[in-house]
């Protein structure tokens, strides 16, 4: 999501020390991880998401992605969990965004008891909107600043952060989301949206 020289130049002013690279890139992991589960769908391009969607008898069916760019490459569907999937044909779906999120339409109705998309959902990071930049960049800081590299370490209460195991560490470390953060993701934010 964002890059280790953005996260030190903007963020910690360590711009011409590269000895901590190795743990700003697993706190930038961890970070945009954090913001895509608070999100609930991916930031970050990923291609070949598999996604599954409920048969409702309608043409219509939001899918749980808000603003992300959204391609999708296939829809299968199956009559019993122990059949094979079979590829919808061509034409007879699509997929339409607008303020409300993602749309996939379908000329049959969705009547087949299973289905599931697969797509190429997130941006690509070169395209990655400034605001999840910035917020990506925030929760890293914050991680780093709770490491032992950082020398501000427990300043929030939090066990230093191993230079050994950061992810490891890092993963606990912060639970709960920021405000301003929280307020800067709300648009992307999927569980507010259904």
């Amino acid at each position: 999501m964002i890059t280790t020289t953005y996260l030190k130049n903007t963020w910690l002013g360590l711009s011409s020390d590269s000895s901590q690279d190795t743990l700003l890139e697993e706190l930038i992991a961890v970070a945009t991880g954090k913001l895509e589960a608070w999100c609930g769908q991916p930031l970050v391009e990923v291609t070949g998401y598999v996604t599954a969607i409920p048969s409702i008898g309608h043409t219509t069916h939001h899918l749980p992605f808000a603003l992300v760019p959204l391609a999708i490459t296939a829809l299968e569907y199956r009559a019993t969990p122990m059949d094979s999937w079979t590829a919808a044909e061509a034409g007879t779906y699509a997929v339409h965004k607008d303020k409300a999120g993602w749309w996939l339409y379908s000329s049959d109705g969705l009547i087949e008891p299973y289905y599931q998309m697969t797509a190429t959902v997130g941006y690509p990071v070169a395209s990655m909107p400034e605001v999840l930049q910035w917020a990506c960049g925030y929760v890293a800081k914050e991680l780093f600043n709770a490491s032992a590299k950082s020398g501000k370490a427990d300043r929030f209460g939090l066990a230093s952060i191993s230079d050994a195991n950061p992810s490891g560490s890092v993963a606990l470390a912060i639970t709960s989301v920021a405000p301003e953060v929280r307020d800067a993701i709300k648009p992307w934010n999927v569980r507010l949206r259904l």
